[in-house]
């Protein structure tokens, strides 16, 4: 409890409406306020809902794909090098 004590001390410092619950919820799954962010659609900071992000930008950054995302991810290699996986990591040995 000592981590929960010194967040919750941490956030009455913060103005708000920072969102102690879900900071908490953040920090008990290990995850960053990005991470937080990303999963759960919940901005920590302004305590308020955000946009997910279109699933090709996960991918390929903030470029613009000139392939639907379908046809370059079914490419093994582009897959594997985009989501930082190896061959290995994906089919495990037998």
């Amino acid at each position: 409890m000592e981590t929960a004590g010194r967040l919750l001390n941490d956030s009455a410092r913060e103005s708000a409406p920072f969102d102690t619950v879900g900071t908490l919820a953040a920090e008990t799954l290990g995850l960053s306020p990005t991470e937080f962010k990303l999963i759960a659609n919940w901005d920590l900071a302004s305590g308020s809902a955000t946009t997910p992000l279109p699933l090709n930008s996960l991918y390929v950054g903030n470029a613009q794909p000139v392939l639907p995302w379908e046809t370059w991810i079914a490419n093994a290699s582009v897959f594997l090098q985009q989501t930082s996986l190896t061959f290995d990591d994906l089919v495990p040995p037998s």
